[in-house]
C-alpha cells in the first residue's frame, strides 16, 4: 500500500515537473523572440493561480511564479488588438516596440517561436539520453562461424567484434544485419573491419558475395555468410510478491 502511494506521488510530481518545463520552454521562445523583434514584453508568467513570487527585472519585465505549471502567457505591448492603430492603443514613444506594429512574418516568428522551443528541446533531451546511455542492442560479437562458410574462408573468426561493414560502423547486430541487407542481389564483395577476442587491432575481412540473397524471400543476411551470433538466455532476476 505505502509503495503504491509513493509510486503515484512520485509520477505525480514527474509530471508536474515536465509540465512545468515544457511550458517554461515555450514561454520563454515567445518571449526571446519577441525579444529579438524589438517587441516590448510587459510581462511573463508560468504557471496558473495566485502568484508564488513576482519580480521586475532590470529590463523592466514583470515575472511571475504561479504554482500550477498547467500553462503560462507572455503579454506584449499591443497584443491584445493588432487591429487597432498604435495612435490609440500605445504612447507614441512605444509604438515602435508594439506587437501590433511588426511585420506579419515577425509576428508569425514570434508566434511559432513556443512550439518551435519545445521541439528543440526534444531534439537535446534525446541526444543527450543517446550519448548518456548509447545504443540499446547487443554488440555484433561472433559466436561462432560455419565451417566451410563464405565468412570462414575469407577469414571471419569466432570472437571476432564487427566495427563496421563496408565503412559503416556497427554497434550492434541490428546495424551488422541492415548493412548486409542493403547488399541483396549484389555481387563482389563485403568488408567488415573486426577485432579479435585477443587483440586490440582492427583489420579487415573481404568477404566475397554472388548475388547475394538474390532469390531469398525471408533474408537472414548472417546465415546467408555462415555467421552466428551468440545466444543470450531470458534470465529471470526477480519475482514479485502476490503478483
Amino acid at each position: 500500500m505505502i509503495e503504491n502511494i509513493i509510486e503515484i506521488t512520485t509520477s505525480v510530481l514527474a509530471l508536474l515537473v515536465t509540465l512545468g518545463i515544457l511550458v517554461t520552454v515555450h514561454e520563454f521562445g515567445h518571449f526571446w523572440v519577441a525579444r529579438r523583434c524589438g517587441v516590448k514584453v510587459l510581462k511573463f508568467s508560468i504557471g496558473f493561480g495566485k502568484a508564488v513570487k513576482t519580480w521586475v527585472g532590470k529590463d523592466g519585465v514583470e515575472y511571475v511564479i504561479a504554482p500550477i505549471p498547467l500553462g503560462g502567457y507572455v503579454r506584449m505591448l499591443g497584443q491584445e488588438d493588432t487591429s487597432v492603430p498604435d495612435a490609440e492603443a500605445v504612447p507614441a514613444e512605444d509604438r515602435s516596440k508594439s506587437f501590433a506594429a511588426k511585420s506579419v512574418w515577425q509576428r508569425m516568428a514570434i508566434s511559432a517561436a513556443g512550439p518551435a522551443a519545445n521541439f528543440l528541446l526534444a531534439i537535446v533531451i534525446f541526444w543527450i539520453i543517446n550519448i548518456a546511455y548509447g545504443t540499446s542492442g547487443v554488440a555484433p560479437i561472433i559466436s561462432s562461424v560455419v565451417e566451410g562458410s563464405v565468412a570462414e574462408r575469407a577469414g571471419l573468426e569466432s570472437g571476432d567484434e564487427i566495427l563496421a561493414v563496408d565503412g559503416e560502423p556497427t554497434l550492434i547486430w541490428q546495424q551488422v544485419a541492415l548493412q548486409l541487407i542493403g547488399r541483396m542481389g549484389e555481387s563482389g564483395s563485403v568488408t567488415f573491419s573486426v577485432k579479435g577476442a585477443e587483440s586490440s587491432a582492427a583489420r579487415d575481412v573481404s568477404v566475397p558475395i554472388l548475388g547475394f540473397m538474390a532469390d531469398s524471400t525471408e533474408p537472414r543476411p548472417l546465415k546467408a555468410l555462415g555467421i552466428t551470433q551468440i545466444d543470450i538466455p531470458a534470465v529471470i532476476d526477480k519475482l514479485v510478491e502476490g503478483q
